[in-house]
């Protein structure tokens, strides 16, 4: 009986593949974990043979557990399983001491196939990212060698190595080109510089547009929720989470035109007009003053410059961006029926704000796992691909 360690952050995640193995006859799932600090401390108590390991985790995340976990338990076997196809990640998982690099959207036969493989002493690549490091090294050394991709998982022994035969100066130009490529962060813009472009359109285009300062706003509140909801649903969709930075500055970049639409044409560039409006309407300008200035630090450090010289505490940086898009909500409610025109059915005022109150809701509830718990509770099914 191979014995198995499933790690990742996501309940629902571990309860389709707790699913996916029951009809499995040699391998069982001892045990779940949802950070790498935790995975060592169940490897400790469960002593498994194989570890499923995720890539994107809150405390420690998937890469540095297996660097821990290879140089603390050199018997256990650490399979990577994530949605990344990058080669910089893969790099990573592999320098950590991975015996395999897997993708989420393997069936149950391969992915059982590919555990009793890596348990065998032999290690294993997700279709194509064989071919891809392959394509990679080529690119890199000049070689004129080549190595095909496998039809389903490609295995690889332990006792077997594949020659590739470069000059050495190739040899180590290369080597150094691929250890810088592996510190490149996995999430890429959508485009080169696309970051400034979209602040550039969102601030100086969009903003100077009649009529669609408002609707800047409302842009806003939708590219905030969908990139705080990009790590929760990447099971379902996860080309928010490869995109999320872009998505983010986009959500600073339409909230910020809104911001200098309404000081132009609302408050006619005098502040001191807040305090003329209605308690009701003063609250909400001063919530939306205070959510872009929440937002404001995480957009100025979201570059991977920041990121590396801030460790930990760029994180705590971005995180307020949830309190962000609740002073968002709470603006478009109390001001929010007015961008709507003089329309005077109050039914249908109270129909928006109440509508907006859900949504709102609804995502800070979907950033908590007691949330997933609830829906994961009936399982993925047996045989299913898992999406994330």
């Amino acid at each position: 009986m191979i014995r198995v360690l499933v790690v990742d952050d996501l309940k629902l995640i571990c309860e389709g593949l707790k699913a996916m193995f029951l009809s499995v006859e040699d391998i069982s799932i001892v045990g779940f974990a949802h950070n790498g600090q935790d995975a060592i401390e169940q490897i400790i108590q469960e002593k498994p043979d194989v570890v499923l390991i995720d890539v994107l985790m809150p405390v420690m995340g998937g890469i540095e557990a297996t660097k821990e976990i290879t140089k603390l338990f050199p018997e256990v076997k650490v399979i990577v399983l994530s949605t990344f196809e990058d080669d910089p990640v893969i790099m990573d998982a592999i320098a950590a001491g991975a015996k395999g690099y897997l993708l989420k959207n393997m069936i149950a036969q391969d992915l059982a196939s590919a555990i009793r493989a890596v348990n065998r002493g032999s290690s294993q690549l997700a279709p194509g990212v064989l071919d891809s490091l392959a394509k990679t090294a080529f690119n890199n050394s000049g070689s004129t060698n080549t190595v095909a991709a496998p039809e389903k998982v490609g295995t690889i022994d332990s006792s077997q190595k594949i020659k590739v035969k470069p000059q050495t100066s190739q040899v180590k130009s290369s080597k150094t080109k691929l250890a810088k490529k592996a510190k490149v962060k996995p999430e890429k813009p959508l485009f080169r510089y696309g970051d400034w472009a979209a602040l550039v359109i969102g601030i100086v285009l969009l903003a100077k547009t009649d009529g669609m300062g408002h609707h800047l706003g409302h842009a806003g509140v939708f590219f905030l929720m969908l990139a705080l909801i990009a790590r929760p649903i990447r099971f379902l969709w996860d080309l928010p989470l490869k995109y999320r930075r872009t998505i983010g500055i986009l959500a600073f970049a339409t909230a910020l035109g809104h911001a200098i639409y309404a000081t132009i044409n609302v408050l006619h560039s005098n502040w001191a007009t807040i305090f003329l409006m209605s308690p009701k309407f003063q609250w909400g300008m001063w919530a939306g003053i205070l959510s872009l200035a929440a937002m404001t630090p995480a957009a100025i450090t979201s570059f991977n410059h920041f990121k590396k010289k801030l460790g930990k505490n760029w994180r705590k940086i971005h995180l307020l961006t949830v309190p962000s898009l609740a002073l968002a909500i709470i603006h478009t409610i109390l001001v929010g029926p007015h961008y709507f025109g003089q329309i005077q059915i109050e039914i249908i005022h109270h129909f928006r704000t109440y509508v907006m109150l859900l949504v709102g809701i609804l995502v800070l509830l979907m950033r908590r796992r007691i949330f997933w718990s609830i829906l994961g509770l009936s399982g993925l099914g047996k045989g299913k691909k898992i999406k994330t």
